[in-house]
């Protein structure tokens, strides 16, 4: 049996241009093929990915917080890796005072479209605590962050690393840093829709997969691969 999901690109998580994709597709496809299922990805934009996630086009969504909203809509399945989302910002403009969010105020954050962050971060937000604006790729915003456009801008350490080194200069990469304290630690899930019948079915033998990539060792070196 095809499962059919739809995935956001976030390299070297997700890339449809990558071997295996990225480290995403490759644990889910790994997870679903030991047990006797083949997961074909369709790239689309994240918000794009989670509103086609709640129709019938899709079996499944990657990949996203297990928030209580989603998990009101969706199942979630085990975590597929645990990561830290860190405030990014540029040297010549350092936020030294980040300890909690009301330190940020005053600041222009950067926020890319479909990220959850926090629910406290877009409370905050609502509110016109934070100033925060918005726009379609974590690459426009480091653009932004660079040329001072924006003073912050969330995303997690590797892939934002990552987007740095490929799509930006060493000069422009090397005026950016990101402070050490974390704005969430959290876990990303594959999510079932859950008025689809074969949802259930789908998440617990994508659970049992999962787990035995874990238990025979092959989980934690496809993790090291893009390490």
């Amino acid at each position: 049996m095809v499962v059919r999901i739809a995935i956001g690109e976030y390299p070297p998580y997700s890339d449809r241009d990558a071997d295996k994709q990225g480290i995403v597709p490759h644990l889910i496809s790994r997870a679903f093929e030991v047990q006797g299922y083949k997961a074909e990805f369709d790239f689309l934009p994240w918000a794009r990915s989670y509103v086609e996630g709640q129709k019938n086009t899709y079996d499944a969504v990657a990949y996203f917080f297990c928030t209580p909203e989603r998990s009101a809509i969706f199942y979630c399945s085990e975590p597929l890796y645990q990561e830290t989302t860190v405030f990014f910002y540029h040297k010549q403009r350092p936020i030294d005072k980040w300890q909690g969010l009301h330190d940020l105020e005053g600041l222009k954050i950067g926020a890319t479209q479909g990220y959850s962050y926090t629910a406290d971060f877009w409370y905050l937000a609502k509110l016109g605590v934070l100033s925060v604006d918005t726009v379609a790729s974590d690459e426009q915003n480091f653009a932004r962050l660079i040329k001072g456009h924006i003073d912050a801008f969330p995303m997690s350490v590797i892939p934002g690393n990552y987007l740095l080194k490929k799509k930006f200069s060493q000069a422009q990469s090397s005026n950016i840093n990101y402070h050490v304290k974390p704005l969430l630690v959290s876990t990303n899930h594959l999510l079932f829709l859950k008025r689809k019948k074969q949802s259930r079915r789908l998440r617990v033998e994508f659970n049992k997969g999962l787990s035995k990539l874990k238990k025979s060792g092959e989980y934690q070196q496809i993790l090291a691969q893009y390490k």
